[in-house]
This record gives C-alpha cells, structure tokens and sequence, in this order.
C-alpha cells in the first residue's frame, strides 16, 4: 500500500533552507564561528549538540560537520557535511591534505605531532580555497 504524503508537502530543508545540513544546537557558552570544524556531543529532540573539534584523538572521533554560519552561544543553526572554504589556507600548496590541529587550526604537515584527522585538501591556495569533507575521517596516528 501506498503512502499518503504528497510530494509538495516535503520540503527538504525548509527551516533553514539548506537541504544537506544538519540542524544543530551549541550548547556551549561562547559563539561558534562561521567555517568551525564541529563535531556532535550529544543530542536534544531532533538538534544534535555541536562543539567545536579539535584534532586530538578522543576529542574528533565520529563525524565531523563544519559550520555553515555563525552559531550564537545557546543557538540553534546549521552544520554541513561538506563545504568549499576561503581564505585559511594560503600557505599551503594546490591539492595539499589538511589534517586538523589538537589546537583545531589546519596543517598540511602529517608529522606535526596532535594531529588526529584528514578533513581536507586545498583547491586553490592563491585565495585560501579549500574543501572540508567530514567523511575522509581518517586516523593518523
């Protein structure tokens, strides 16, 4: 049998207006800043609760997010699973692979000790362009 719903009542996204992002909550007590790497902590009703990763193993385990805008102190906003950032990584060569800090900044060295994860790899490093893509994941220890 059949379902019922109709196709024009589905609106993907249509809090927020974005249909990849995750609905987040911060449950923290400062503002998370547009382009975070974030990662979930737990969860209230449909929001998962985000802080800020950072690239210590115990600390970046499970999926990483990054913050498509600012998220304000006790805010609800939206995380996405990947995004093309500028401007943090002009030191860096095209295609490098950024690997997150335990201090959350980007490095594109893997033998800086503290690092934990693979979020990324630059596009274009004349204009800091790069991509964060959550799903890479990969530990390196």
């Amino acid at each position: 049998m059949a379902g019922n719903l109709k196709q024009r009542l589905i609106k993907a996204g249509r809090d927020f207006n974005y249909a990849e992002g995750v609905k987040v909550l911060n449950n923290t007590a400062s503002i998370i800043t547009a382009d975070t790497i974030v990662m979930a902590k737990d969860a209230q009703g449909p929001f998962l609760m985000v802080e800020a990763a950072l690239g210590t193993a115990g600390n970046a385990q499970g999926r990483l997010m990054i913050m498509k805008h600012d998220l304000p102190a006790s805010g609800y906003g939206v995380a996405l699973p990947w995004k093309k950032c500028t401007g943090a990584v002009t030191t860096f060569a095209d295609g490098a692979v950024l690997y997150l800090k335990d201090d959350g900044t980007l490095t594109d060295d893997k033998t800086v000790p503290g690092k934990a994860r693979v979020v990324g790899h630059v596009l274009d490093a004349s204009d800091g362009t790069w991509l964060f893509s959550g799903e890479m994941g990969i530990q390196v220890v």
